[in-house]
């Protein structure tokens, strides 16, 4: 043998595995002669074991696995919490930021009709200064007062007595 080659152990076979089950006896008599004969049927007929029922691992529910919290102990979630934590961080700016644009949406409504309610008494307003402004109605509101219109042209009187400079 070279130092480079591997030696695997020889392992048995399946036919020479005991079968040991708990609680079960074994179903050989014990008046059976240790002969070659007896030996070769036993080999040929394996002992069966009694047929025994997988246990079943009652599985908990997602939702019940979720109310009790049993999946927040678990490493894969773990692993995932800075991102989780990120997620709601952004989840709480958006918010935040969502209802910041609400309000200030709110406001320019609020601005825009304060606006219109402005322009429409601007221009009310106006319209009634240029009807007071009109020389016929001066003269009817002065008319009320007591205080007549002239109707001689005016007279432009000079100081000739002023040195002109």
């Amino acid at each position: 043998m070279s130092g480079n080659q591997f030696i695997e152990p020889e392992l048995p076979k399946e036919e020479e595995i005991p079968l040991e089950i708990h609680g079960a006896e074994s179903q050989e008599p014990e008046d059976v002669a240790h002969d070659a004969s007896a030996e070769e049927e036993k080999t040929e007929e394996t002992p069966k074991a009694p047929k025994v029922k997988p246990v079943r691992v009652a599985k908990r529910s997602a939702f019940w696995g979720l109310l009790s919290g049993e999946f927040l102990t678990r490493r894969a979630f773990l692993k995932q919490l800075p991102l989780i934590f990120l997620i709601f961080f952004y989840a709480v700016i958006y918010i935040s930021v969502s209802r910041m644009v609400d309000s200030n949406i709110k406001e320019i409504n609020t601005l825009k009709n304060n606006l219109k309610s402005y322009r429409n008494q601007h221009i009310y307003l106006k319209s009634e200064m240029m009807k007071k402004c009109k020389q016929t109605q001066i003269e009817r509101d002065l008319d009320t007062l007591g205080v007549k219109v002239s109707t001689t042209p005016v007279i432009i009187l000079y100081n000739s007595t002023k040195e002109e400079k």
